[in-house]
């Protein structure tokens, strides 16, 4: 299926040539065109296993899943405090595996999902998506009540925030240019004073999947200072994560499409001191 839409899209193979070119700029137009096709590949997988969740067996998909034991052990401290948790991901390894992981786990999710022009699809997607117990809503505003209310419940906020966000995002540092960033997950964080995790579900060659959960410590305060260097703290570490495992980002879509103006929110850069687990 990766190769397929490699074939037939000719824009969008242009546009994760060109979003490569950017977060390598050293390598070589043919180390570039071989990762492109590594994305590609990768990104059918997750086509394929996303379908497969479907219909496998409940026993069999949690036998595929192993859990990082120190980040889950944080997770679960955090989850039993019962103040929920504002949970940050990205287009990386396999996120909707993630969703599935975490229910499978016994914590209730909760997260926003873009409503599908295609009713057939989008009710396709969302039987994929709950099969398990996972609860999404529609995104209204930068703090809907829906996923206040769940961490008010003690529950988890899901946010898979790294598309582009427009004119009115946050510019932070990403993998060499300012990106527009969502300021949800840390407004969410600020608002509920919930504790803050950052994951992964990383997928091995032989079909299995390594769920890493990193606490991101303190969230922020309420002022737009403190939710802009929260925001690229946790950036910079899904950066980390990117560089690590290349091959199973998302780079298709149009990242840095929005750049900043004159009125726009600019971060000047806050590193993490975070690192993927070995």
């Amino acid at each position: 299926m990766g190769r397929l839409a490699w074939v037939l899209n000719p824009r969008v193979r242009k546009r994760t040539l060109s979003n490569l070119q950017i977060a390598f700029p050293d390598l070589s137009q043919a180390a570039l065109r071989g990762l492109a096709h590594e994305a590609y590949d990768f990104m059918g997988r997750v086509m394929y296993e996303f379908i497969w969740s479907g219909r496998v067996p409940k026993d069999e998909l949690v036998a595929k899943i192993d859990f990082e034991p120190r980040g889950l052990a944080a997770f679960e401290r955090a989850y039993k405090a019962g103040n929920g948790i504002v949970f940050i991901t990205g287009h990386l390894g396999n996120w909707e595996i993630l969703s599935h992981a975490l229910v499978l786990q016994g914590f209730k999710l909760n997260a926003y999902a873009a409503v599908l022009a295609n009713d057939f699809a989008d009710r396709r997607v969302e039987k994929l998506r709950t099969r398990f117990g996972a609860r999404f809503h529609a995104p209204r505003m930068v703090t809907s009540p829906d996923l206040l209310r769940a961490l008010k419940r003690g529950e988890v906020a899901g946010f898979v925030a790294d598309q582009n966000a427009g004119s009115r995002g946050l510019f932070v540092p990403y993998l060499g240019q300012l990106a527009s960033t969502h300021k949800g997950p840390a407004s969410y964080a600020a608002i509920s004073g919930s504790p803050v995790f950052f994951g992964v579900c990383l997928a091995r060659p032989d079909g299995s999947f390594r769920v890493e959960l990193i606490d991101l410590g303190p969230g922020p305060k309420k002022d737009p200072d403190s939710i802009l260097s929260f925001t690229a703290r946790w950036v910079s570490l899904l950066e980390k994560y990117i560089r690590k495992y290349p091959e199973q980002y998302f780079w298709m879509h149009h990242r840095w499409k929005s750049r900043p103006g004159p009125d726009s929110i600019v971060s000047s850069g806050v590193s993490t001191e975070l690192e993927p687990y070995d």
